[in-house]
């Protein structure tokens, strides 16, 4: 990490502001590195929540206690994750979802919409 970078991580951890304007090449670089990050946490959770409802046996985490550990509502959980994200996770763990899982029939693509999901 530059001296810059240390200078402004530093300026950006405090409560309050520095007097000393943030050089605007590394503001963008940095905003762009965040967002970078927060897309990959994004998926990290739809992947983490899509495993919590699709592929834990016996029964699934409850759409409640999903929610709450990832900061979400209940509809954002139940709504949070598709198909592709199904697939993406039974190629991570070279598993199948559960039987009563909504995706554990060839050609599912759509993503979950209600339907009685919610425990």
């Amino acid at each position: 990490m530059t001296r810059d970078r240390a200078d402004l991580a530093a300026r950006m951890s405090r409560p309050e502001p520095s007097s000393r304007p943030i050089n605007a090449e590394d503001l963008l670089a940095d905003l762009a590195a965040a967002r970078r990050n927060l897309d990959s946490a994004r998926t990290r959770l739809r992947l983490l929540i899509a495993y919590g409802r699709e592929f834990i046996e016996p029964r699934p985490y409850t759409l409640a206690d999903l929610a709450q550990a990832a900061g979400m509502s209940i509809s954002g959980v139940r709504t949070a994750y598709t198909a592709e994200d199904v697939n993406t996770v039974c190629a991570l763990t070279r598993t199948r979802p559960r039987a009563t899982s909504r995706f554990n029939h060839p050609g599912t693509s759509s993503p979950i919409r209600g339907g009685g999901r919610d425990e």
